[in-house]
Protein backbone atom coordinates (compact mmCIF):
# COMPACT_ATOMS: atom_id res chain seq x y z
CA UNK A 1 0.00 0.00 0.00
CA UNK A 2 1.65 3.44 -1.11
CA UNK A 3 1.63 6.26 1.22
CA UNK A 4 -1.03 8.05 -1.09
CA UNK A 5 -3.47 4.99 -0.34
CA UNK A 6 -3.28 5.33 3.26
CA UNK A 7 -5.54 7.47 5.72
CA UNK A 8 -4.43 10.12 8.15
CA UNK A 9 -5.63 8.73 11.64
CA UNK A 10 -6.10 11.97 12.72
CA UNK A 11 -9.42 12.84 10.36
CA UNK A 12 -9.58 9.48 7.77
CA UNK A 13 -7.84 11.64 5.14
CA UNK A 14 -9.51 15.44 5.13
CA UNK A 15 -6.33 16.97 6.09
CA UNK A 16 -4.47 15.73 3.01
CA UNK A 17 -1.66 13.82 5.02
CA UNK A 18 -2.05 10.69 3.55
CA UNK A 19 -0.01 8.42 6.60
CA UNK A 20 3.27 10.08 5.51
CA UNK A 21 5.38 9.35 8.56
CA UNK A 22 5.79 12.84 11.36
CA UNK A 23 2.81 14.20 9.47
CA UNK A 24 0.77 15.49 11.97
CA UNK A 25 -3.40 16.22 11.02
CA UNK A 26 -4.39 20.16 11.38
CA UNK A 27 -7.95 19.45 10.87
CA UNK A 28 -10.38 20.21 13.73
CA UNK A 29 -12.68 17.60 14.54
CA UNK A 30 -16.22 18.97 14.83
CA UNK A 31 -17.71 19.90 18.71
CA UNK A 32 -16.11 21.52 21.73
CA UNK A 33 -12.58 21.72 21.19
CA UNK A 34 -9.80 22.61 24.44
CA UNK A 35 -5.95 22.79 24.01
CA UNK A 36 -3.12 24.50 26.40
CA UNK A 37 -0.23 26.21 24.96
CA UNK A 38 2.73 24.64 26.54
CA UNK A 39 4.97 27.69 26.38
CA UNK A 40 2.48 30.38 27.86
CA UNK A 41 -0.14 28.35 29.25
CA UNK A 42 -3.20 30.25 27.75
CA UNK A 43 -5.86 27.75 27.66
CA UNK A 44 -8.25 27.67 24.92
CA UNK A 45 -11.68 26.79 24.15
CA UNK A 46 -13.78 26.55 21.38
CA UNK A 47 -16.36 25.01 18.85
CA UNK A 48 -15.96 23.76 15.50
CA UNK A 49 -17.73 22.71 12.78
CA UNK A 50 -16.80 20.20 9.80
CA UNK A 51 -13.16 21.07 10.60
CA UNK A 52 -13.30 25.04 10.58
CA UNK A 53 -13.50 26.98 13.88
CA UNK A 54 -17.32 27.82 14.36
CA UNK A 55 -18.91 29.04 17.18
CA UNK A 56 -17.45 30.73 20.48
CA UNK A 57 -14.38 31.40 21.03
CA UNK A 58 -12.37 32.11 24.52
CA UNK A 59 -9.06 32.16 25.78
CA UNK A 60 -7.90 32.63 29.15
CA UNK A 61 -4.50 33.63 30.60
CA UNK A 62 -5.38 30.66 33.35
CA UNK A 63 -5.59 26.77 32.60
CA UNK A 64 -8.91 26.99 34.74
CA UNK A 65 -10.68 29.10 32.46
CA UNK A 66 -11.52 31.60 35.26
CA UNK A 67 -9.20 34.81 33.53
CA UNK A 68 -10.86 35.50 30.30
CA UNK A 69 -7.92 36.64 27.69
CA UNK A 70 -9.66 37.27 24.17
CA UNK A 71 -13.92 35.71 23.04
CA UNK A 72 -15.22 36.62 20.49
CA UNK A 73 -17.08 34.10 17.96
CA UNK A 74 -16.28 32.25 14.44
CA UNK A 75 -18.82 31.67 11.74
CA UNK A 76 -17.08 28.70 9.26
CA UNK A 77 -13.60 29.61 9.57
CA UNK A 78 -14.06 33.66 10.12
CA UNK A 79 -14.28 35.70 12.90
CA UNK A 80 -18.09 37.04 13.28
CA UNK A 81 -19.17 39.85 15.54
CA UNK A 82 -17.82 41.30 18.75
CA UNK A 83 -14.32 40.19 20.02
CA UNK A 84 -13.06 41.85 23.03
CA UNK A 85 -9.79 41.42 24.74
CA UNK A 86 -8.90 41.83 27.85
CA UNK A 87 -6.19 42.60 30.23
CA UNK A 88 -5.42 40.50 33.90
CA UNK A 89 -7.47 42.13 36.05
CA UNK A 90 -10.39 41.72 33.52
CA UNK A 91 -10.59 45.46 32.15
CA UNK A 92 -11.39 45.74 28.51
CA UNK A 93 -8.39 46.43 26.19
CA UNK A 94 -9.70 46.03 22.60
CA UNK A 95 -13.37 45.21 21.31
CA UNK A 96 -13.03 44.63 17.63
CA UNK A 97 -15.96 44.32 15.57
CA UNK A 98 -16.39 41.96 12.26
CA UNK A 99 -18.65 41.20 9.45
CA UNK A 100 -17.34 37.66 7.91
CA UNK A 101 -13.78 38.34 8.79
CA UNK A 102 -13.45 41.29 8.04
CA UNK A 103 -12.38 44.72 10.44
CA UNK A 104 -15.36 46.76 10.45
CA UNK A 105 -14.25 48.51 13.56
CA UNK A 106 -11.59 48.91 16.26
CA UNK A 107 -11.66 50.41 19.98
CA UNK A 108 -8.49 50.28 22.28
CA UNK A 109 -8.45 51.33 25.75
CA UNK A 110 -6.65 55.14 25.69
Amino acid sequence: MSDKDKECSGCGGGCGGHGEEGHECGALASGHIHSVDPVTGIFVESEALDGLMHGMYSEYFDIEGEQLKIQGSYDKGVKQGIWSEFDKTGTVLKVEIFDKGVLLEKRTKL
